[in-house]
């Protein structure tokens, strides 16, 4: 496999950066994740637009245009003789650029016919934000101890902020249906504006569904009728579990992951 380090295509393994990078020595590094459908980068502006929003506050340059990371995304699909759909990491420090383009990791079609379990994690989310915009950085200490503590049979941690209310996953959105409403946590309960949350949002209203995006505790999650989590590499995972409480994939979710796989076909 071959990766995309500062302006050369080299082997993973001997893909090296400097002990000094502010990204290993600091932290000071972001990044953004994304993925392909029918070998189209899945909305590629807006990912290139938070991480442009991210890397400005972090005072780290951009040294690329959103065509040049569509150019190197295509150049590693076909260097990593990607034949399905491609994964990929974009992160940068002052001074490295790193594109690591694989496989779409397998996805089992169980988590969408029966859904998945989460629980609550340990830690609190502690954002570092400027207005409603979270920074997307690798120096997230509340995201990496909880999914470094999370239990193995739990497809992600739900984090609450300091004021116990609910935010989001590790590395996914949460929505749930109550009185009706599709509801989500507001960004400015410490959320990171996910690419995949906003399209959900968009495809929920043009289906007249209400959407409501506000303060919610964890009472009110359980009291839901249906819940679900948004990300890049799956889109909408229904959740069957949350700690010790089960419930149904319901039939918004099914409506929604249905209106999501026809939208996904309209980008073809």
């Amino acid at each position: 496999m071959y990766v995309f380090l500062n302006d050369q295509w080299v082997k993973e393994e001997e893909a090296k950066i400097s002990v000094f990078d502010k990204g290993f020595m600091s932290a000071e590094s972001v990044y953004e994740t994304l993925r392909t459908y029918q070998g189209r980068v899945f909305h590629l502006e807006a990912h290139y637009t938070r991480l442009e929003r991210s890397a400005l506050e972090m005072k780290i340059p951009v040294s690329f245009t959103v065509k040049e990371l569509k150019e190197i995304i295509e150049e590693g699909i076909r260097r990593n003789a990607i034949r399905a759909e491609a994964y990929v990491r974009v992160q940068i420090t002052d001074k490295t650029v790193f594109v690591w383009v694989r496989p779409m990791p397998a996805i089992s079609p169980d988590i969408y016919a029966n859904g998945v379990s989460v629980g609550f994690s340990p830690f609190r989310r502690r954002v570092i934000k400027k207005g409603d915009h979270t920074i997307k950085t690798t120096g997230a200490l509340d995201i990496f101890l909880s999914r470094i503590h999370k239990p193995t049979e739990l497809y992600d941690y739900i984090l609450l902020n300091e004021q116990g209310f609910l935010t989001e996953g590790t590395f996914s959105n949460l929505f749930f249906i109550s009185g009706g409403r599709l509801r989500t946590p507001a960004l400015a309960c410490g959320v990171l504006s996910g690419i995949t949350r906003e399209v959900v949002i968009q495809i929920a209203q043009k289906a007249g569904i209400q959407v409501e995006e506000g303060w919610y505790n964890a009472h009110e999650l359980f009291a839901a009728t249906e819940v679900f989590l948004s990300h890049t590499s799956a889109s909408i995972v229904p959740v069957s579990r949350i700690e010790q409480f089960a419930l149904p994939v319901g039939p918004l979710t099914r409506r929604l992951l249905n209106s999501f796989s026809e939208y996904i076909r309209t980008l073809a």
